[in-house]
């Protein structure tokens, strides 16, 4: 008997804790959805028992990869032989191409996050899969969600015995380009010789910097998905029109966060979080000190929302009950963990195990949270090593409080929205609905920024 753990199982609150937390939950709730709900077009199971790495391997007879997800589902699982299932009757057959974008690009950096750290055979043989069913991904977008002029646009699947696709909207939006270029450029650099996937990804890019005389009339969360992506894509190219770009981009939206529809708007938390997270590590050097100005107004915009003992405090105080998004308290929490790794002073440590425990915790934003590896399990350990000293404790990967997905019958995934009863002082019990885009934004939101610090805790120096 390795290890047993304390008798005491208390839940104690440390901003690594609640980092590891996250990631943990977003990589293993991730992984269901893409590989058990059967929450869209699936993969031909013929392509898989071709590949040589299901010899010999469990895990590759029990998945159905999606190709694409639904837009929306029930997260109410059912059970049989021991095996939990989605609802099918109740999946919402339209494709949006924006989750779907991310779904790969959540894939393709769980790929490179993955490569980095692992060492076990049958992981990496999981690993390589991720990186082909990416690539299935992306081959099934171009063929199949795409408009008469070669725009990606949101499609909806008539029948379910066929994946003949039908245009549901007509309007083109410029972050559904620059999420699937995102996609292409990142395959390009996984994989050799993919050259292909790489002048696509061009190809969309010369298209944006054509038309991009069009953002000034979108709007100011078009903008920032689209600021988002191009910083993603700035990165990864060190392209200097892309760098160029972003700049004009990031000075708009400065320009907007002056008007009035922000300054009233209930949730702008959300919306000078993003803006922090955006600004934060930029790949430029131009208008870098406004910038950084900027960023120190958008943070302290934050903090002056939140109370410890209140949470968020805003015009909607005065009123009986606050709805919250999922995917805006989720960018509050990423930009106040980025935040706190500059600032570790115990206000703002305070602040932000308040905030976690009160959105994260006693919220209902997380249906179910999956169980703790055992200790067999190489990820249990730092650097999957499986030494004893290595071994983490519990309270990296779950909080007690919630329940598996086995207890719960619900899948490990985040609501769409939150309702809190100001008069009650606690959260109202909302739908149980599945969203796939929220998921799918939350997702990026971790992968992106929290990817790094996941590293850390297994990369020996």
């Amino acid at each position: 008997m390795n290890y047993i753990g304390p008798f005491l199982r208390v839940n104690v609150l440390k901003l690594d804790n609640m980092l590891y937390q996250l990631f943990y939950l977003s990589k293993e709730s991730f992984r269901h959805i893409l590989l058990n709900s059967k929450c869209g077009i699936q993969m031909n199971h013929k392509e898989i028992n071709n590949k040589s790495f299901n010899n010999d391997n469990n895990t590759f007879r029990s998945i159905s990869p999606l190709l694409a997800i639904y837009k929306k589902a029930s997260p109410v699982l059912e059970s049989h032989n021991n095996k939990l299932f989605w609802r099918e009757e109740k999946f919402k057959k339209e494709i949006l191409v924006k989750s779907n974008g991310l779904l790969c690009y959540n894939l393709l950096k769980l790929y490179t996050l993955a490569k980095q750290i692992i060492n076990n055979e049958e992981d990496k043989k999981l690993n390589e899969f991720y990186l082909l069913l990416a690539e299935k991904q992306l081959v099934f977008f171009i063929n199949n969600l795409r408009n008469s002029e070669g725009y990606f646009v949101d499609k909806v699947q008539e029948s379910s015995e066929d994946v003949t696709l039908k245009q549901k909207d007509y309007k083109i939006k410029f972050s559904d380009q620059l999420i699937i270029m995102n996609c292409c450029y990142l395959l390009h650099l996984q994989k050799e010789n993919e050259e292909d996937f790489r002048n696509f990804a061009l190809d969309i890019f010369q298209v944006f910097i054509d038309n991009k005389e069009h953002l000034y009339s979108e709007s100011k969360e078009e903008l920032l998905l689209c600021a988002h992506f191009l910083k993603d894509f700035s990165k990864m190219s060190n392209h200097p029109v892309a760098k160029f770009v972003l700049v004009d981009l990031i000075e708009l939206l400065l320009e907007k966060s002056e008007s009035l529809d922000i300054v009233e708007f209930n949730n702008k938390y959300s919306f000078y979080s993003s803006m922090f997270i955006l600004l934060n590590d930029l790949p430029i050097t131009d208008e870098i000190e406004k910038f950084n100005l900027f960023k120190t107004k958008a943070i302290k915009s934050v903090l002056g929302d939140l109370e410890v003992g209140k949470g968020i405090v805003n015009s909607q105080m005065n009123s009986k009950e606050i709805e919250y998004n999922s995917d805006d308290i989720m960018n509050l929490i990423i930009a106040l963990m980025l935040y706190c790794k500059n600032d570790s002073s115990s206000e703002i440590n305070a602040l932000v195990k308040d905030v976690y425990r009160r959105y994260i915790i006693s919220s209902g934003i997380i249906l179910s949270w999956p169980d703790t590896p055992d200790i067999n399990n190489p990820e249990r350990y730092r650097s999957f090593s499986k030494k004893s000293e290595d071994i983490l404790d519990e309270q990296y990967f779950k909080l007690n409080s919630f329940p598996s997905p086995e207890d719960s019958l619900l899948a490990p995934v985040f609501v769409k929205d939150l309702e809190y009863n100001i008069k009650k002082q606690k959260f109202k019990e909302g739908n149980s609905s599945f969203d796939s885009y929220k998921n799918m934004y939350i997702f990026y939101l971790i992968f992106n920024n929290l990817g790094d610090e996941y590293l850390k805790f297994h990369i020996k120096k």
